[in-house]
């Protein structure tokens, strides 16, 4: 998977929302729209509620199934870092051009990349390589090893993709565990060890706990 880092705000559209949110019980785990609009507070209103109309449609058809309130912050903390806060759901570099043509690589023969179709990150967990367009179209019934760009080109599929590569890879169980460090190992390996990618990831999950009430976790940040 792909990263992005950038500076991270503080929590919510005022100091006052923040500081008065309440502190859920952890068997809370429910995504509601206050905590989406404090998490995702850096965008405008009518596109933070085309990505939010985009996630209740993804929910129909891919549930998110968490057990405990650490997994929904977690799924949160990774789209906040992945997506730049949900402004982008393509990959900068992928765009760019930089790093358009950096994930054609399979390992799942038969499958291979279509002609001139690119695999670079896209949607919430910014999806990349041609095995995972082609697992997450598999399960969604869309065919996105031919048609990748649908990921970047829907709120919805966005959304979808990133919760199928949660339930596909088991993300829930460490994320249980209050492990976010194992979290950030299965999407993005690379960040693992002193990396500045690592610590901007941390610091989504701290504006996700805080959002929900929470003070900063402290333990099994990092891997």
């Amino acid at each position: 998977m792909s990263y992005l880092f950038h500076s991270i705000q503080s929590c919510g559209s005022t100091s006052e929302y923040c500081n008065n949110i309440p502190e859920v019980d952890i068997s809370d785990t429910s995504i509601t729209r206050e905590r989406f609009d404090c998490i995702f507070d850096e965008l405008d209103p009518a596109l933070r509620d085309k990505r939010w109309q985009g996630f209740q449609e993804a929910l129909t058809m891919v549930p998110l199934q968490a057990q405990n309130r650490d997994e929904v912050m977690m799924f949160l903390a990774h789209v906040s870092h992945e997506t730049d806060g949900l402004k982008t759901l393509e990959e900068y570099c992928g765009q760019s051009g930089a790093c358009a043509n950096d994930y054609q690589e399979s390992w799942c023969p038969p499958i291979e990349p279509e002609p001139g179709k690119q695999y670079y990150g896209r949607g919430w967990f910014q999806l990349s390589w041609p095995c995972n367009y082609h697992a997450s179209g598999e399960s969604l019934g869309v065919d996105l090893l031919k048609n990748p760009e649908k990921v970047s080109e829907s709120d919805t599929l966005a959304a979808a993709t990133a919760l199928f590569f949660w339930n596909a890879n088991d993300m829930g169980r460490p994320a249980r565990e209050g492990n976010f460090g194992a979290t950030t190992q299965i999407i993005n390996a690379i960040e693992c060890g002193s990396t500045l990618k690592q610590e901007n990831r941390i610091k989504r999950y701290q504006k996700v706990r805080k959002c929900f009430g929470l003070g900063e976790a402290t333990d099994k940040l990092r891997c």
